[in-house]
């Protein structure tokens, strides 16, 4: 779906960190070994001898209810391809975290919309294709996972 640049400004929304000052917040250990786990759910495959562990990550108020959501951005050279780079999202559950979605980064931050869905705010890519042609995503919460 195509977006003209005044109707996507108005529908993005500035969702600040958690942590205070714009500082990021550090990324707790137990979401770090999740996140590992995640990737390589077989364990490392045969050539990799140390897992991916370079990557930025935000912490975004992904329902607008104060709780920390995790946008895991995979940048290791390694792991990324024509396609773009690994994308994960997680939220805070208890004492430990849920993941919300598994896929492709496609060189551009991801942002949250003003709009939601199942109670969690839309999120937004915008990248370019090899080609040079730019495409939009839009991610929506089906209740369970986020799904373009």
């Amino acid at each position: 779906m195509k977006l003209s640049s005044l109707l996507l400004a108005g529908l993005l929304l500035a969702v600040p960190a958690l942590a205070g000052g714009g500082r990021q917040a550090p990324l707790p250990p137990a979401l770090a070994t999740q996140i590992i786990a995640d990737l390589y759910p077989s364990g490392l495959p045969g050539r990799i001898s140390q897992p991916v562990r370079k990557w930025e990550h935000r912490v975004l108020d992904l329902k607008g209810d104060g709780t920390p959501g995790y946008i895991i951005e995979v940048a290791d050279p390694d792991d990324c391809g024509s396609g773009g780079c690994g994308m994960l999202i997680y939220v805070a559950k208890g004492a430990g975290f849920t993941s919300l979605y598994t896929g492709g980064n496609f060189y551009t931050a991801t942002r949250c919309l003003k709009t939601r869905s199942n109670g969690y705010f839309d999120l937004f890519q915008r990248y370019r294709a090899n080609s040079g042609k730019v495409y939009f995503h839009t991610l929506r919460f089906d209740g369970r996972q986020y799904r373009e």
